[in-house]
């Protein structure tokens, strides 16, 4: 059995709390909920807010889309939603180009906080076989928030 004295475990103790303050990691969470992709007409229109957001990954299984994505905060609950395009840019395969909205709600913490989001595409989806019956599958250009002329991620949605 190790023992140790006062002067050690107090030494061991500080070394661990500056070692959980030097943490360099962006604080981790998980949203369970996934959100329905919203619809909408008005094409070169950014809608949503517009806050910083870094999406660091992007998945789709079946027709859920996740999203890894980095932002600072840590004070207020922070929104964010997906919207798309009702109209597709004509190639083969079709297009969509995809738009991620970020509302700090005037949170100006320095945390650096790491989010799954979780979307469900089933709308659009819905929407491209409306037009075209060959079955997908559909381009999406994944933007950050108020970016609307670069895309982030060029991904095959298979449906």
């Amino acid at each position: 059995m190790i023992t140790f004295s006062q002067g050690m475990r107090y030494g061991i103790v500080v070394l661990l709390m500056v070692a959980g303050c030097s943490r360099r990691d962006p604080l981790s969470t998980f949203r369970t909920e996934t959100q329905e992709i919203l619809l909408f007409d008005a094409w070169g229109t950014v809608l949503g807010a517009t806050d910083p957001a870094t999406i660091r990954e992007a998945r789709i299984d079946g027709d859920r889309l996740t999203l890894k994505v980095t932002y600072r905060g840590g004070n207020q609950t922070h929104v964010f939603q997906l919207y798309a395009h009702k109209m597709f840019l004509e190639s083969y395969p079709a297009q969509s180009d995809i738009f991620l909205s970020h509302g700090a709600r005037g949170d100006e913490g320095d945390t650096v906080i790491e989010t799954h989001l979780k979307f469900d595409l089933s709308p659009l989806k819905d929407l491209y076989n409306s037009w075209y019956r060959d079955g997908g599958p559909l381009l999406l250009r994944i933007h950050e928030p108020g970016d609307t002329a670069n895309f982030k991620f060029l991904m095959a949605y298979e449906f």
